[in-house]
């Protein structure tokens, strides 16, 4: 987990499997963040972000990111596994990733053929 100490977090942060996680200084981070493994928060240039605030009771799940110089997140958001966060989200809502789509089928001869023994 990287953390510098310049970065704001208030009371009740959960980290629920503290691994790959990056939190940038100068992100201000509300009480009862939660947060999962591989997340990342912070600028999308170099150095600190301007205006970086994160709400109350949010909850990122796994392998999302807020990334932004100018980014407010509001109270009682679930950030969805997956998501890349790049704009402003008023509170009291979720934020999820559109449905997986098709792109090509799969297919693997080996095993077709040995199922067809």
């Amino acid at each position: 987990m990287e953390m510098p100490y310049k970065t704001r977090i208030n009371k009740g942060l959960v980290l629920w499997h503290p691994h790959c996680i990056v939190i940038n200084a100068g992100c201000n981070i509300g009480e009862n963040f939660v947060i999962r493994q591989c997340c990342t928060l912070g600028a999308n240039k170099r150095g600190m972000p301007v205006n970086f605030i994160v709400g109350n009771n949010v909850t990122m799940g796994i392998n999302s990111a807020i990334i932004s110089d100018d980014i407010v997140v509001g109270n009682n958001v679930v950030i969805g596994a997956g998501v890349i966060l790049m704009q402003s989200v008023e509170g009291s809502c979720y934020v999820i990733n559109q449905k997986s789509i098709l792109i090509k089928p799969l297919v693997i001869k080996a095993a077709e053929e040995e199922s067809q023994k």
